[in-house]
């Protein structure tokens, strides 16, 4: 492979050396060890894809980089401490002194690795056509330049990720906290509860079956067309969009590869239209994933793996029925009936008798407000891990190219 990875551009780039990956790296073969063969440690056993457990025994001393070879094939993972790499992956030892680890790291994730394994046609990367990439090194300094920018995004991306992990925890406490002894007029716990079909719950809230709650009772509940309902020539690129299940990430409705039909379809097929405060609902695989329909979603269809749940709107607010979707008290008592099946699906029928808990409207918004401003911080640090990965690959593709040169002292 005689192609260049990392130049496109006429920059003069004075200082820096072409050479074959193979001349100032290895790859080596990591070592089988079976999970049954791991004694309890605080050594990271890496697999191609990160950390699979713990032993008791390093392999490999760190820092030190892991590569995917086979399953996740190129994947690129980096370990601060002494590890152990099984034998899905390679790891890197350095040939060459004038070589900083941390660059080799940028510089390996960026090559996109898992372009040899669909080139060659093995399921698996070939160490040899690996080590035979052309890469343009700058001068051990600027290397070092260059990985400590890079580092400090990735600092501040860890910090972002750790304090989305936080509010998760935060919001899965004040969940089972609301849910389990709600709120009353003063902002306190309830302190008289009763036993009910989703077990203790507070006196003064209601419990009622799902369909009851509907502003129509013929319609409460909906599923999705069957595949005999849609066919490929039914499937546009621009369209009226079609929530699957991995449309449904962490309580919201995502259109990231949103399959699509006609408009002509979708007319037909209006009964599993969405209308603005409609939940959807996952109905197989992952059941229980819910999220409210928004003004932006009308007219939207749901797929068959989902379900629709049209709530009325004066007494019930579809914002704390999502969250009591999601809420431990609500799953637990939908997997027990849901035993015996072989494998996770849920119909109207189950759907429609599913109990539900109805506090007052004024508690109902209480736990839902709660709740969104947690989601809403949730959402804020994703967006904001989401901008600097944007700007760390920019600069990455500027600087490990040297589109972009950094001042060295």
């Amino acid at each position: 492979m005689n192609e260049i990875w990392n130049i496109n551009h006429k920059n003069q780039l004075e200082g820096w050396k072409l050479k074959r990956l193979e001349e100032v790296i290895d790859l080596k073969y990591g070592e089988s060890l079976p999970e049954n063969n791991r004694i309890r440690g605080e050594v990271p056993v890496y697999g191609s894809n990160g950390i699979v457990g713990y032993h008791n025994q390093a392999l490999v001393k760190g820092p030190g980089i892991i590569v995917g070879r086979k399953g996740t094939v190129g994947a690129v993972n980096w370990s601060n401490k002494d590890f152990f790499p099984i034998d899905t992956t390679y790891y890197i030892e350095l040939k060459n002194s004038e070589i900083n680890l941390k660059w080799v790291y940028y510089l390996v994730s960026s090559v996109k690795l898992d372009r040899l394994n669909a080139a060659t046609g093995v399921p698996g990367l070939n160490r040899g056509d690996a080590a035979s990439l052309l890469v343009l090194f700058p001068p051990k300094k600027e290397q070092q330049e260059i990985a400590s920018i890079l580092q400090s995004i990735d600092n501040t991306i860890i910090k972002a990720k750790e304090l989305i992990e936080k509010y998760k925890m935060i919001k899965q406490g004040l969940m089972h906290d609301l849910f389990a002894r709600g709120v009353d007029e003063n902002g306190n716990p309830h302190t008289e509860f009763k036993n009910s079909e989703l077990g203790i719950v507070p006196k003064v809230w209601k419990v009622k079956k799902m369909i009851s709650s509907s502003a129509d009772k013929v319609n409460a509940v909906q599923t999705g067309p069957f595949g005999a309902q849609l066919h490929s020539y039914d499937y546009v690129d621009t369209g009226v969009p079609l929530i699957l299940i991995k449309n449904i990430i962490d309580g919201k409705i995502v259109d990231y590869d949103i399959p699509y039909i006609t408009e002509k379809k979708a007319n037909s097929l209006s009964r599993y239209r969405l209308k603005e405060g409609d939940i959807v609902f996952s109905r197989v695989a992952d059941v229980g994933r819910a999220a409210v329909a928004e003004k932006k979603h009308e007219g939207w269809l749901i797929s068959g793996q989902m379900l629709r749940v049209r709530l009325n709107n004066s007494s019930v607010s579809n914002l704390f029925m999502k969250y009591f979707i999601e809420s431990k008290t609500f799953q637990d008592t939908l997997r027990k009936r849901l035993l015996g099946s072989t494998r996770d699906s849920i119909n109207t029928t189950i759907l429609e008798n599913m109990p539900i808990a109805i506090p007052s409207r004024e508690e109902q918004s209480w736990i839902a407000s709660t709740l969104l401003a947690v989601d809403k911080k949730i959402q804020s640090e994703q967006n904001y891990s989401r901008k600097l990965t944007k700007i760390k690959t920019g600069l990455m593709q500027d600087l490990l190219t040297g589109k972009v040169r950094v001042k060295v002292e």
